[in-house]
């Protein structure tokens, strides 16, 4: 025990004989560490960032006048089995006639 209490005197006694190095090897380690945690943070922020605009991405597609509700629904099913793709709600005719009655009278 005395043997660790004169090591831990003797350490901080050099630590007074070099007072530069201390203070250069102190300065480098903080601000190393400063380096690191702000890289951590972007690095957190911008994956955040790149979750919540994929969340908040939005297609629309629109069919023509032509195509069936039984050819839409088809084409529907493909785009919301692909990988990428959530959900998918399909708008037939009678229901966007409806919404466009709503919106414009």
């Amino acid at each position: 025990m005395d043997k660790f209490f004169y090591l831990l005197s003797e350490g901080y006694r050099s630590l007074w004989r070099a007072k530069l190095s201390t203070f250069s090897s102190i300065t480098t380690i903080g601000v190393t560490l400063s380096f690191v945690g702000f890289g951590a943070m972007a690095t957190s922020n911008l994956a955040r960032l790149a979750n919540e605009s994929r969340s908040d991405y939005t297609m629309e597609v629109f069919f023509t006048q032509l195509t069936t509700d039984s050819e839409a629904q088809k084409i529907m099913n493909e785009i919301i089995s692909m990988d990428r793709v959530r959900e998918g709600i399909l708008i037939t005719k009678q229901e966007a006639a409806e919404i466009f009655q709503k919106e414009f009278g």
